[in-house]
């Protein structure tokens, strides 16, 4: 067949199309789901910070992060990938202070602390969409509806199970654990009111 000038499709055109056909079959979960339990092969990804965005240093890492998982799968092993949050307090901090204009603690403080943390939490997913098309675009496979996010109970939890002393698990809600919470509240986090908080008391 002669080639006829003009009728190749652009490349992002094929990106596109690959991972519709990728996620129409769902391609990646078949992949995992085909192989046995018992040949595991456990995969550890450290995440970006979820107020950051993509860029060519976070992309780079990305694509060896997805080039080792396939080469296992293609071993016959299974390798599960789950996505997951950087929820460290300073990224949050910096990015919440910023967007409210505030530089200092005790305009933390005049705007209300319970307000900053919930502030703070809400801007914690302002880029994952961005991130998750991104990713997608490159054709690194991972499971983005699974994410993990420190910022949620159900990320903790587990470890609470593990605690039948409370003085123990209540010395582990104490420590400089909880990610989510910025170094101006860390302290003060158990006195506020919040449903949040309170899950974090309980828990």
């Amino acid at each position: 067949m002669k080639f006829k000038s003009g009728t190749r499709r652009k490349a992002n055109e094929y990106e596109k199309a690959l991972v519709k056909y990728w996620k129409e079959n769902k391609t990646f979960e078949k992949s995992v789901e085909n192989r046995p339990l018992g040949n595991a092969y456990v995969f550890y990804d450290g995440p970006p910070f979820i107020t950051g965005v993509p860029h060519h240093g976070t992309l780079l890492s990305s694509i060896v992060k997805d080039a080792m998982p396939r080469y296992q799968t293609m071993k016959g092993k299974r390798v599960e990938r789950v996505w997951g949050w950087d929820c460290h307090g300073l990224p949050a901090e910096t990015f919440t202070e910023k967007k409210l204009g505030i530089k200092g603690k005790q305009e933390v403080i005049d705007y209300g602390l319970e307000n900053y943390i919930l502030a703070c939490r809400e801007n914690m997913v302002t880029t994952g969409d961005l991130w998750e098309s991104t990713i997608d675009r490159i054709g690194r496979w991972v499971d983005f509806k699974g994410a993990y996010k420190p910022w949620t109970t159900s990320t903790w939890n587990p470890y609470g199970g593990h605690s039948k002393n409370y003085t123990t698990w209540a010395r582990f809600t104490r420590a400089k654990k909880f990610l989510c919470t910025v170094p101006r509240t860390q302290r003060r986090y158990q006195k506020l009111k919040s449903p949040w908080t309170q899950e974090l008391i309980k828990m």
